[in-house]
């Protein structure tokens, strides 16, 4: 399933169309029979979006699984063997580093728009929390009288940062280079670093405290 089948399964989930950027549940309540339906509704959601975020988290995984193999059996053909008689080892062993990092780096590619999919399902998931203890402590859930017009109570606003990723809050990063992780690095270290030539706009770079792998172009955005 691509990330674009989980966004419309989202705005099934929730009733509106969320691949346009945003959308806006207005709910509203008059009653402690309205609002024990609008519970009832809401839970139905979040447990859909549960079961729809698991259904995310094993595709990332599944595409991990995928990417490590592929890492795994670089140099390990009868081709990589021949190459390496012909070629000299040292030469075949950068040729097969550079083919692990590619392949590193098309993984980070692969795997973000299912994390920015997780990413949009806690936010939801987040704020209908919101709105339930809204209307659990609301008077005309906890009273028997009833208003004459309805009124909106609350809102749930889910932006989705698909299209391109929210700016990230935290400030120092780990950089993946010669086969190995080094860091933390201040946005200034690294763009330092970038102005020596010491690393390059598709060095994969990690928030610290994160576990999704970025380009430092992405991080100098």
């Amino acid at each position: 399933m691509s990330p674009e089948d989980f966004l419309q399964k989202i705005s099934a989930i929730v009733g509106q169309d969320i691949s346009s950027g945003q959308i806006t549940m207005r709910v509203s309540w008059n009653d402690p029979a309205e609002a024990r339906s609008l519970l009832l509704r809401l839970r139905t959601m979040q447990k859909q979006l549960r079961l729809l975020k698991r259904d995310a988290s094993a595709m990332i995984s599944s595409v991990k699984s995928e990417y490590a193999t592929a890492r795994m059996r670089v140099g390990k053909t009868f081709a990589s063997g021949l190459a390496a008689g012909f070629f000299g080892r040292r030469t075949v062993g950068h040729f097969n580093s550079a083919q692990r990092d590619s392949l590193r780096r098309s993984q980070v590619s692969a795997v973000a728009p299912f994390e920015r999919v997780k990413g949009i399902i806690d936010s939801l998931l987040y704020q209908l929390d919101t709105v339930k203890g809204q209307i659990e402590l609301s008077p005309e859930y906890l009273s028997s009288a009833s208003r004459a017009k309805p009124v909106i109570k609350a809102e749930v606003v889910a932006s989705t940062p698909f299209s391109k990723p929210p700016p990230l809050p935290l400030s120092r990063f780990y950089i993946y280079i010669g086969d190995q992780v080094k860091g933390p690095y201040s946005r200034e270290q690294l763009q330092a670093l970038r102005d020596a030539s010491a690393i390059a706009d598709d060095t994969l770079c990690c928030a610290e405290g994160s576990e999704v792998w970025i380009t430092y172009t992405e991080v100098s955005a």
